[in-house]
């Protein structure tokens, strides 16, 4: 079969219920675009962007975290010039032509598309709660997409979820630094509803992933040889309320409270 064909994003993205105007979040990883093989290796991460922005259109928006963690380690936060940390497709992203990134010092996203302007100007002074980028996901029903991944580990929607339920394993800290906009520092503080670094605190989607595939409300495909998997941000915070009411600690891998 023709490589192209192979990797028809379109196909792909529809598969998981995902359609041109949509709002969508993608956690992604670069390899999906090693598949593109008669092209430059150079240019495979710009392609499959490429190829995803044209598939979902200029009606829709597509987000992408590029969350540096600055405030945590004592950093200044240029949206700018600061590089994102999760993953060489987040830093692809956050380059491309046109992209605008937000002004968190923690959990910046980039955005392209109609909606831009909404999840740039979300609030800075708090990570996951009310007015965050993760909370306007809610607000505009969002489908988040992971893109090569094979769970919904990366999901870091799900602590808006934990927030607003206030779990007994998160606690409320403050981070105190600046924003560099151009010439000038803007001192920022940002309060990061942070776990307890114990390893029974660590995120398991497992529960999610399966009554969200029951309940018909994750959907499973494949571009290429990797997995792609879509939730809609309305059904998750949902699901996970219900089961956090059921089990307070159903997110996560601990049991022992």
């Amino acid at each position: 079969m023709n490589e192209m064909l192979e990797l028809d994003i379109a196909s792909s993205l529809e598969s998981v219920g995902v359609y041109p105007g949509d709002i969508l979040m993608i956690h992604g990883d670069a390899g999906v675009a090693s598949q593109y093989r008669s092209i430059q290796p150079e240019l495979r991460l710009n392609h499959l962007i490429s190829k995803i922005l044209e598939y979902i259109g200029p009606e829709g928006t597509v987000i992408v975290p590029t969350f540096s963690y600055s405030l945590t380690r004592g950093l200044d936060f240029d949206p700018t010039f600061t590089p994102s940390e999760v993953g060489l497709f987040s830093e692809a992203f956050r380059l491309y032509p046109k992209v605008k990134r937000s002004r968190h010092p923690i959990f910046s996203v980039a955005s392209f598309g109609k909606n831009t302007d909404k999840f740039i100007n979300t609030n800075i002074h708090d990570c996951f709660g009310k007015n965050t980028c993760f909370d306007l996901l809610r607000s505009l029903n969002a489908k988040i997409m992971t893109l090569g991944l094979g769970n919904l580990l990366r999901l870091t929607y799900i602590h808006y979820i934990e927030q607003t339920h206030r779990v007994k394993y998160r606690h409320m800290k403050k981070f105190k630094g600046n924003i560099v906009d151009g010439d000038k520092l803007s001192p920022v503080i940002t309060t990061y509803f942070v776990r307890d670094l114990s390893d029974e605190t660590k995120m398991d989607t497992k529960l999610l992933e399966e009554i969200a595939d029951k309940q018909g409300l994750l959907k499973v495909g494949s571009v290429g040889r990797f997995p792609i998997m879509s939730i809609g941000a309305r059904d998750c915070f949902n699901l996970g309320s219900s089961l956090l009411h059921e089990n307070p600690y159903a997110l996560i891998k601990g049991q022992l409270y």
